[in-house]
């Protein structure tokens, strides 16, 4: 698994260098996973990630037809049975979609007891397609959604959260790599001596949040 600054080095943003490190650290998923908003070709970097077991079965679901999914559906209204999936990703998608209450509640509908969900959802990021951009939300958002949807043992992570590498991350997609790279190197070692003498200023500038969570056994 490539670390933070690796990813960073390749050409990852930082958030979604963030994002992907946070996936490694959900455990190992197996059986069939429903990837809501997914893409089936070109594959996900993300799924490079996630520590699969010995025949997950992956089936994603996009309303976008060019992400070649398995199932071509709006993920508010999934032509999926209750109940048939173990388990279920949902990333960078509740800001593209304006019934997020309704991805959420679908999510939930189609696992089965006990399923696992997570969610990633950038924060201070630019505004980006695909095709629209409708929402940013907070932890406590996302935890209020999730258990209103009915899942538990809900959970919500920062990505990042420091302000020198959340302006460094706002100037990343014009900036060359070479010029970015040591920006970052830069952002980060100034957050950690900020970080020392105010340590609310941690976690205060989030670049996104990841959240996870479960439908009742």
């Amino acid at each position: 698994m490539q670390t933070f600054w690796k990813q960073i080095l390749s050409g990852k943003s930082p958030v979604r260098a963030a994002m992907n490190i946070m996936l490694a650290d959900t455990g190992e998923w197996g059986g069939r996973i429903l990837d809501v908003g997914g893409i089936s070709d070109p594959l996900p970097s993300y799924r490079d990630f996630f520590r699969l077991a010995e025949g997950a079965d992956i089936v994603t679901v996009n309303i976008d037809p060019s992400a070649k999914p398995t199932i071509v559906a709006d993920a508010a209204a999934m032509p999926v049975a209750d109940a048939s999936f173990d388990n279920a990703w949902c990333l960078n998608l509740l800001e593209h979609v304006y019934t997020p209450d309704a991805v959420l509640r679908e999510s939930f509908r189609v696992l089965k007891p006990g399923g696992r969900f997570v969610a990633f959802t950038p924060f201070l990021v630019r505004v980006h397609g695909h095709p629209q951009d409708f929402f940013r939300y907070t932890d406590t958002a996302l935890r209020d959604m999730c258990v209103r949807a009915g899942f538990v043992d809900v959970e919500t992570r920062h990505a990042h959260g420091s302000p020198f590498m959340a302006a460094a991350s706002q100037v990343q997609p014009v900036l060359p790599r070479v010029l970015f790279v040591p920006l970052a190197a830069l952002a980060f070692a100034l957050d950690r001596i900020v970080g020392r003498f105010r340590p609310w200023t941690r976690s205060a500038w989030p670049l996104g949040f990841l959240v996870t969570c479960r439908k009742s056994s």
